[in-house]
């Protein structure tokens, strides 16, 4: 029997533990960034009301000579940039409260195999011993 209840834990469900990692990580990351991008994008609007057109969900680094643009996003209007960046932000916190619980559930079950997993020991190890040391 293991005696670190971590490395019991990790034993006892291994796939579970990485999907819990892989999808907190690999679909909790982007959301994120998601969420952080329409941030800008809508506090971005506070002093540009008069202006005609915003982009919205452009992603570019910043250079000397010009700018290295990774993502053009999408010119909208002053309003309708609020509008899709306040549904891109219910939208990130609804998709992350869901991938939390998704990772919650995964965690859970795995947890439970391990302590399984140890009542499993325990008992076979009850029952292995001898008559006499059963009783203590």
């Amino acid at each position: 029997m293991e005696p670190d209840p971590i490395v019991l834990a990790w034993r006892a469900a291994r796939g579970r533990h990485v999907a819990a990692v892989a999808l907190a990580l690999g679909l909790g990351g982007p959301l994120c960034i998601l969420a952080l991008l329409c941030l800008r994008d809508l506090v971005h609007t506070l002093g540009h009301d008069e202006a005609t057109a915003l982009v919205f969900l452009r992603v570019a680094i910043p250079r000397v000579a010009d700018d290295l643009v990774l993502f053009p996003g999408w010119s909208l209007a002053p309003l309708d940039l609020e509008r899709a960046a306040f549904l891109g932000l219910s939208a990130c916190a609804i998709a992350l409260a869901g991938l939390g619980w998704f990772v919650a559930v995964l965690s859970f079950s795995a947890q439970g195999r391990a302590v399984f997993r140890l009542r499993e020991a325990a008992t076979a190890a009850i029952l292995d011993a001898p008559p006499g040391a059963r009783e203590e």
